[in-house]
């Protein structure tokens, strides 16, 4: 009798052990011993068209497509900027397309929006052109502020110079130079301006310097040579980052910090 109830006392304090033992991990630690499935549930298949809310309670497929339009394989966004500067009346480019509202478009000529210039002019940057568009001029915008997980920021700004700090988040290189551009912020017409530049002849050294991986790297931007001192205001540099690939074969991103001088 002593024995069997010792032999019964023993089952109980080894179930009590197991039991113990499995309440005390995580609950993202917990394993379902009777879960016989051998699937991996990281191998599980996600739609990623699955809508989801937001914080407002609105669906992510309920998001507008902003106005675009494509050129020469390349496609401009709406930057929701506007240019007050006249124009005249003749495109330097035509549409030849207006599709949906809520497509994007995918060959040359085609447009997501009506213009009422049916075209668009050069604008003032490389990567950017102007439509009239809702009785105003638009600027959109190629390859700007778009590159994923590469981003620039301004620190120890002054009259004469400043520093830029590109956050590289990517396991991959990119190069930059020493071109740059600083446009001020036109509280008037709420618009930003280019500078004026007082080097009647001005040049950038052609020198590549390398945007390491997963890295920061920072640059000294000395622009009283090209701008001369800069009176207070609220002002932004434009600096061009390459994503190069084959010999010949490169893309080029816009970045754009914003400053202020006080």
């Amino acid at each position: 009798m002593r024995k069997q109830f010792t032999i019964v006392c023993l089952l109980f304090l080894m179930c009590f052990a197991v039991s113990c033992t499995e309440q005390d991990l995580p609950l993202s630690e917990t394993v379902d011993m009777n879960d016989n499935d051998s699937t991996s549930k990281d191998s599980i298949d996600i739609d990623d068209n699955t809508s989801k809310e937001t914080e407002d309670g609105s669906s992510n497929q309920d998001k507008e497509v902003p106005y675009m339009f494509m050129l020469d394989g390349k496609l401009y966004v709406d930057t929701g900027e506007v240019e007050t500067s006249l124009k005249c009346g003749v495109m330097d480019y035509n549409f030849t397309k207006v599709i949906h509202d809520d497509q994007i478009p995918s060959s040359d000529g085609e447009a997501n929006f009506k213009s009422e210039s049916n075209g668009v002019q050069i604008g003032r940057r490389e990567n950017r052109m102007t439509a009239f568009v809702d009785g105003v001029w638009r600027i959109f915008a190629y390859n700007e502020n778009n590159l994923d997980g590469v981003s620039m920021t301004v620190k120890d700004a002054t009259d004469s110079k400043l520093t830029v700090i590109f956050d590289n988040q990517l396991r991959k290189e990119f190069i930059f130079g020493e071109w740059m551009q600083i446009e001020q912020y036109d509280e008037k017409n709420c618009e930003w301006i280019p500078l004026d530049e007082i080097c009647e002849y001005a040049a950038f050294n052609e020198i590549g310097f390398i945007l390491q991986a997963a890295k920061e790297t920072e640059q000294e931007v000395k622009f009283d040579w090209l701008y001369g001192k800069l009176k207070p205001g609220k002002y932004r540099i434009i600096k061009e980052v390459i994503d190069s690939g084959e010999p010949g074969d490169f893309d080029k991103y816009w970045l754009i910090a914003e400053f202020t001088i006080e």
